[in-house]
């Protein structure tokens, strides 16, 4: 049985160019960490690989598809154009994604598939849930709450030990006792509670913070006093809101130019509505 170094060292050897392949199947789940061994290497790969393989003297046959399986060696098993949706990088090799696999086991519709796609789908759950630790000096606090059925935001509190004074127009960073960990398409925003704002002129200074998926630090507040007097934060009070959103992240493409012309507001920019 073949672990995750075993299928490093193995893969590493046979010095294929990346892009033209991608690990899936068992070994796929391997490198994802989803199981621990498998028996041996499938590989989906490019035309290009396939014909590269073949010219080198590697033995293969036809599939009912068209396509072509190609044996390496004992280990390695290579599928012409087998299907992938995204290619990702572990550990300098390329693996097929998560999903790909997943859609891939289920095309197979074996025994043995389903039982991978039971530890696919246990795994994505796992780790695509919202975690929350609680710090020493959050110990006692309630954590971030809705404070209603339809509330967008959740309160969470200063996890201060004693008073905090802010002087008007001071700002200060107060401690949550909270780290968080959010799935990858995730952000946690932080806002200022309406009340505070209204009645104290208390609010959050970069408003709205973010919370990075990938963070994995203590929440901390930024607040900022914008009233006439000293407003004393005391430990456990409901300082801010966060707010938890899905996002897009972009690629751009470059072009030469971007007419004025595509909508009718052209290049209006502060003051063009009159309003």
């Amino acid at each position: 049985m073949l672990n995750k170094q075993d299928i490093i060292n193995i893969m590493t050897e046979q010095q294929l160019s990346g892009g033209d392949y991608w690990i899936t199947a068992g070994a796929g789940l391997v490198m994802h960490g989803i199981k621990t061994e498998t028996r041996d290497i499938d590989i989906g790969c490019t035309t290009r690989l396939a014909e590269l393989l073949i010219s080198s003297g590697a033995k293969y046959r036809v599939l009912e598809t068209g396509e072509r399986k190609i044996v390496i060696n004992d280990l390695i098993e290579v599928f012409e154009n087998w299907l992938v949706d995204d290619i990702m990088e572990i550990d300098g090799l390329c693996v097929a994604s998560i999903q790909s696999i997943r859609k891939q086991k289920v095309e197979l519709d074996r025994q043995k598939d389903w039982d991978d796609i039971k530890l696919i789908d246990e795994y994505i759950e796992k780790k695509y849930m919202f975690r929350i630790a609680i710090l020493q000096n959050a110990v006692g606090l309630p954590l971030p709450t809705y404070q209603s059925a339809g509330a967008a935001g959740m309160d969470i509190c200063a996890a201060i030990n004693g008073d905090l004074i802010i002087p008007p127009r001071e700002r200060v960073l107060v401690p949550t006792g909270l780290v968080i960990a959010l799935p990858p398409d995730c952000e946690a925003q932080i806002r200022p509670r309406s009340g505070l704002a209204l009645k104290h002129g208390i609010t959050v200074l970069n408003a709205p913070g973010t919370i990075d998926a990938d963070y994995r630090g203590e929440v901390s507040v930024l607040l900022i006093n914008h009233g006439k007097e000293s407003y004393t934060v005391k430990r456990g009070d409901r300082i801010a809101q966060m707010v938890v959103h899905k996002f897009e992240r972009v690629e751009w493409i470059e072009v030469e130019g971007i007419s004025r012309d595509e909508t009718l507001r052209g290049a209006g920019g502060y003051g063009s509505t009159k309003n």
